[in-house]
């Protein structure tokens, strides 16, 4: 499955709505031109209605009109009623002309039922309903983009990861023209839940510039969640998985929200300590310099004081600076073996950076 997301921004929702739609439109229009259908207007206001596009095709010239729906509610019979109108008021001047709906939602029962009955019905061939699967179907057969398969392929064969959901975004440039990024969710190592996502371009090129990548994980906001590892610009192995390989070594679970108290506090919801992570972030830099014989330090504290919170915050801010950090739960350490393990574990861990991957050699 595929999902198409149109990306707005602004402000305020209701800018954000507004610069989806237009988007929308644009993407749509593109489309068009690509199915040799030539694209007149845009937002074009005919006798107190709107009209998304209004266009010509080249063979035949018979003139269409399109409407865009990029909202995520269904539409209704209102929705449907007022496309009739517009259609109808075009057909009274021109009983050749077509019209075209565009949809990224599903039309409710009732708003069906009038589309089937009364366009349809009417109008046979004179209106047609494109819904998401459609629109999905139709860019990658008319826009020149690279397959879904294809980016899956290349994303399992690169990180060695089975894929989750394949989305395709679309974002719009500076001049407001929209460009088509993939987006390839990846699973944890033991295929429960997504824990990286990797962006590709149209063409299935590895987005490299931190600015789009910066852009996409701003504009889509569940991309850049904590339990998530953007690999465009991290080297450094994906989110660390809740089910251990070993035997007793368990990984520190992190929360999913701001009032998730089930598990320590994910980086994105940690607040304060900002002496404790500089006093870390100077360890490692005395210990990468050798400055120090030191390898470890203690962090102490009551139960519930927020220790694991503190652990998981310092694994994202060093791994900015390609350092691995393997927070563990200590509570199952029952004997030296578990010592064995949590070395094992962190062998695993190493062997999911795909440089050091390739240039390890495993013990039989």
């Amino acid at each position: 499955m595929i999902y198409l997301h149109i990306l707005g921004h602004g402000a305020t929702k209701s800018a954000i709505s507004d610069s989806k739609g237009h988007l929308f439109e644009r993407l749509i229009r593109d489309l068009f031109e690509h199915l040799k259908m030539s694209v007149t207007q845009l937002n074009k206001s005919e006798n107190g209605k709107e009209i998304d596009i209004d266009g010509v095709t080249t063979v035949g010239n018979v003139k269409f009109f399109a409407e865009c729906k990029a909202q995520n509610d269904t539409l209704d019979a209102t929705d449907i009623q007022k496309f009739g109108f517009k259609f109808v008021t075009k057909r009274k001047r021109d009983r050749d002309v077509k019209g075209f709906l565009f949809t990224l939602s599903r039309l409710n029962p009732k708003a069906q039922e009038i589309w089937d009955h009364d366009l349809v019905g009417e109008y046979p061939n004179h209106v047609m309903c494109y819904g998401h699967d459609d629109i999905v179907k139709l860019l990658l057969e008319h826009h020149g983009l690279t397959g879904a398969d294809s980016i899956r392929e290349l994303a399992e064969t690169t990180y060695q990861r089975s894929c989750g959901d394949t989305q395709l975004l679309c974002v719009g440039t500076e001049n407001h023209a929209p460009q088509l990024f993939w987006a390839q969710l990846l699973m944890s190592s033991d295929g429960t839940e997504p824990s990286a996502v990797v962006f590709y371009s149209a063409l299935g090129k590895l987005v490299k510039e931190q600015e789009i990548i910066d852009r996409l994980l701003k504009l889509k906001p569940d991309l850049n969640a904590a339990k998530l590892s953007c690999l465009n610009s991290c080297t450094l192995p994906p989110k660390i998985d809740d089910i251990s390989p070993s035997r007793s070594v368990v990984r520190v679970r992190m929360s999913s929200g701001w009032f998730d108290f089930r598990f320590p506090a994910a980086p994105d919801f940690f607040v304060g300590r900002s002496s404790q992570l500089t006093d870390i972030a100077q360890f490692t830099k005395t210990v990468r310099e050798d400055q120090t014989s030191i390898r470890g330090f203690l962090v102490s504290g009551k139960s519930g004081i927020g220790k694991s919170s503190l652990a998981l915050k310092a694994r994202q801010m060093l791994q900015k600076e390609q350092i691995i950090f393997l927070p563990i739960d200590s509570r199952l350490c029952d004997d030296v073996s578990f010592l064995y393990d949590a070395v094992n574990e962190l062998i695993f861990e190493l062997g999911q950076v795909p440089d050091l991957s390739r240039a390890m050699v495993y013990p039989h």
